[in-house]
């Protein structure tokens, strides 16, 4: 794909958003956003895995901290060498990961 497609594409997504948050009056703080600002009060137990070479591992810790704040049952579980969605492949890890929702799931 031509790189000049890429670039009208990312200057379109930029000025749509700029637009929707323009008229809407949205903050970068705010939890349409990103649940990382969203209220946890009352939320479920939650169980949060993630791999240490992930692209989202510093936003699920500090998701992981923000359910802890609200009081919400939450474990996170890291995984060494795993990246995202590592769950999704035919390796140890996975299953190990896979086996571990079970066991919250039935802890619940």
């Amino acid at each position: 794909m031509n790189i000049n497609i890429f670039i009208y594409l990312y200057l379109y997504l930029f000025l749509y958003l700029y637009r929707v948050f323009s008229v809407q009056k949205i903050t970068y703080r705010s939890s349409d956003l990103s649940p990382l600002f969203a209220d946890f009060t009352g939320f479920p137990p939650t169980l949060i895995q993630v791999g240490d070479h992930e692209i989202l591992y510093s936003d699920s810790e500090q998701l992981y901290q923000a359910m802890k704040r609200a009081n919400v049952p939450c474990r996170l579980q890291v995984s060494e060498g795993m990246w995202h969605v590592f769950q999704m492949f035919p390796i140890r890890k996975a299953s190990v990961a896979i086996e571990n929702i079970a066991r919250f799931l039935l802890e619940q």
